[in-house]
């Protein structure tokens, strides 16, 4: 499947949005927010996903996407991010 534009991604509903991030972006990094839930970085040729992982369910419940590179700032302590 082709990657899609921005606009096109967000509106997808939430499941299909889940399925196309975990079957066609680049996985890049994890990371843990201050409630302690994981979110994975995925990168989708023009824009970033962050997926929640429940912890308690077991599956990946949302995600959100975004455009600006300011918003990965949170990923420099973790890990080095390629240059894309």
């Amino acid at each position: 499947m082709p990657l899609l534009s921005f606009a096109a991604f967000n509106h997808l509903s939430a499941r299909t949005q889940l399925t196309f991030v975990l079957m066609e972006g680049k996985y890049l990094a994890k990371r843990f927010d201050e409630t302690g839930s994981r979110l994975s970085l995925y990168y989708l040729g023009s824009f970033f996903v962050e997926v929640y992982y429940d912890a308690v369910l077991y599956h990946e419940h949302c995600c959100r996407s975004f455009v600006s590179t300011r918003q990965l700032a949170t990923y420099d302590e973790w890990v080095q991010l390629p240059n894309l």
